[in-house]
C-alpha cells in the first residue's frame, strides 16, 4: 500500500518493472481503491508530484479498470489474476 502514499508512483512503477527478471519477475500489488493520492511533507499531508489518472470518487470497479488500463499495462506489465 505504497502506491498511493508515493510522491511519483508512475516512476517507482517503472522502476520496478526495470528491476523485475524478464519472464519469471512478478510484482503483487495491493493498492485501496478508490485512489486518493497524499504525500506527507513533515505535518502537511500535500498532493504528490506526479498524479495518476484515477478518479478519486469512481467505484472499485472502475478504478481497476483505469488503473490496469491507463498505468499499469502501458508501463508494460502483464495481468494475471486481479481480486
Amino acid at each position: 500500500n505504497v502506491l498511493d502514499r508515493c510522491d511519483e508512483p508512475r516512476g517507482l512503477l517503472r522502476e520496478v518493472q526495470r528491476r523485475l527478471r524478464p519472464d519469471t519477475g512478478r510484482l503483487l500489488l495491493a493498492v485501496v481503491l478508490p485512489f486518493r493520492p497524499m504525500v506527507e511533507r513533515g505535518a502537511h499531508r500535500v498532493p504528490p508530484r506526479e498524479r495518476l489518472p484515477l478518479d478519486p470518487n469512481a467505484s472499485w470497479e472502475a478504478s481497476a479498470s483505469r488503473l490496469w488500463s491507463d498505468v499499469l499495462e502501458p508501463l508494460g506489465f502483464e495481468l494475471e489474476v486481479l481480486s
